[in-house]
């Protein structure tokens, strides 16, 4: 992208997140350094790719993925990160999903020729999300499932004892997402309201996931599972 169309993209951004979030004293000076930096493809030029999604009036959200290379413990590790905001009258209706399965079908080959250990990093505020990246990745840390000891390691370097980040916003959250959240016995959802019951204040649980060249492969077919459960439950309704 020209610098031009990167600030284009950048306010396209920060429209949907201020959407979303409602800054309050803490967090309403870090949206826009946050999104600066995360576009910066001089720093995250392993790679850096952005889908938005429109609607008749404008964007109603985004997910950009972006990765860098760093040294834990004496390896070279790709560290991949995503910002994900969809505006609360467009969320629930998958387009966290088909933003990930779009960027993972356009970018397979990037994901099959790595050499090195790759991790999705991150931390969220919405147990949508988690449940999400928790149902379509094999190892997450944390996690109910038992994760492996360079995942444990990875997390450990990057967070230590500070599984949550204060965002300083307030999520913006519509109220049947929130009711839907609230009544889950999803073990996914219940497993981060357990973690993070104060998500809704603007805090995200931090976390690690492993993005292998099996694991692409896995979480897209695991997305086309839960499509399909999902459109048999509604015939069935």
């Amino acid at each position: 992208l020209s610098e031009a169309q990167r600030r284009a993209l950048q306010a396209t951004m920060s429209g949907v997140m201020h959407a979303v979030y409602t800054p309050d004293e803490r967090g309403s000076e870090r949206i826009e350094p946050y999104l600066s930096a995360a576009l910066d493809t001089q720093v995250n030029d392993h790679f850096n790719e952005a889908v938005v999604f429109y609607d008749d009036v404008g964007a109603v959200g985004f997910l950009h993925l972006y990765a860098r290379l760093r040294r834990v413990a004496g390896r070279s590790i790709e560290v991949m990160r995503a910002n994900i905001a969809v505006v609360p009258s467009h969320q629930g209706v998958g387009l966290t999903t088909r933003g990930f399965t779009r960027i993972a079908r356009t970018s397979l080959r990037h994901f099959l020729v790595a050499r090195r250990p790759r991790y999705f990093v991150g931390s969220t505020l919405s147990p949508v999300v988690y449940r999400l990246i928790a149902r379509r990745c094999r190892i997450v840390v944390p996690a109910t499932r038992t994760a492996t000891r360079e995942a444990n390691a990875l997390y450990e370097a990057l967070f230590g004892d500070e599984p949550l980040e204060d965002y300083g916003v307030e999520v913006g959250a519509s109220e049947s997402t929130r009711a839907w959240i609230a009544d889950s016995t999803d073990p996914a959802i219940r497993f981060f309201l357990d973690r993070n019951p104060d998500w809704a204040g603007g805090f995200g649980l931090n976390f690690v996931a492993r993005v292998n060249a099996a694991d692409v492969p896995y979480a897209l077919a695991s997305s086309g599972l839960w499509r399909l459960a999902s459109r048999l439950r509604r015939r069935r309704r």
